[in-house]
């Protein structure tokens, strides 16, 4: 009953790794990018809260943006590319029910923006590291902003005309 869930899953999550220097690694990098010209900076400049640097006040921002951008990439692109190549009609064309097909997308761009969210927190972690005070809401927060900016991908790139035109 599970088999072409986890079967379209573990595609989507194999076709992002093949590739994670650009789907994993360069978002993290960019959003180190974004912390040390913004939080090196600005830090001098602006307070924030006592106690609280501006580097360790922008970090969860940086985190969250990461993890919504690679929600909401990884199922467009990935829509998007299968319908320019033509392959879309292997998933369609399989008796594979439509939630099955979108709960694998949104499952496979939530592990992508976990893994570039993860990354950017171990990588924040040697600037500053902000307190989490609530881990539980972090993960929920997290959780279902990536589901809502996947599944907006996912809309997007359905609605999205299927016409290129090459410049000759």
């Amino acid at each position: 009953m599970w088999v072409p869930f986890w079967t379209l899953f573990k595609k989507e999550v194999i076709r992002f790794l093949k590739v994670w220097m650009h789907t994993v690694l360069a978002p993290v990098l960019t959003g180190g990018l974004y912390l040390f010209v913004f939080g090196e900076a600005l830090s001098k400049h602006l307070p924030v809260y006592e106690g609280v640097s501006y580097t360790a006040f922008i970090i969860p921002g940086l985190i969250m943006m990461t993890v919504l951008q690679n929600a909401f990439s990884n199922t467009a692109s990935s829509l998007i590319q299968s319908k320019i190549s033509g392959n879309l009609v292997f998933i369609l064309l399989p008796a594979i029910p439509g939630p099955q097909v979108a709960a694998a997308y949104i499952g496979a761009s939530f592990v992508r923006s976990a893994l570039a969210g993860a990354g950017l927190y171990l990588l924040c972690s040697w600037w500053a590291s902000p307190p989490v005070r609530e881990p539980g809401l972090l993960i929920a927060f997290g959780f279902f902003g990536a589901a809502i900016m996947a599944a907006l991908g996912l809309i997007t790139a359905l609605w999205a005309k299927n016409t290129i035109r090459w410049e000759r």
